[in-house]
């Protein structure tokens, strides 16, 4: 997790709020589809997450 907040650069305390926050969506977004992967054994493909991300996307 903390190479992935630091790959958003999510510890820049002088970042507007909306800004921070934003990051940080994105950041534990990002860990929570990688920590998903890797529990369920790492199956996926990246062609298949990105499939995955699409529908997903599709739905909102």
């Amino acid at each position: 997790m903390e190479a992935i907040l630091a790959f958003f650069e999510c510890d820049r305390e002088e970042e507007e709020a909306i800004v921070a926050y934003s990051k940080s969506t994105v950041a534990y977004l990002f860990f929570g589809w990688c920590d998903t992967w890797y529990k369920r054994g790492r199956k996926e493909t990246p062609e298949q997450i990105k499939a995955i991300m699409d529908r997903q996307r599709a739905k909102l």
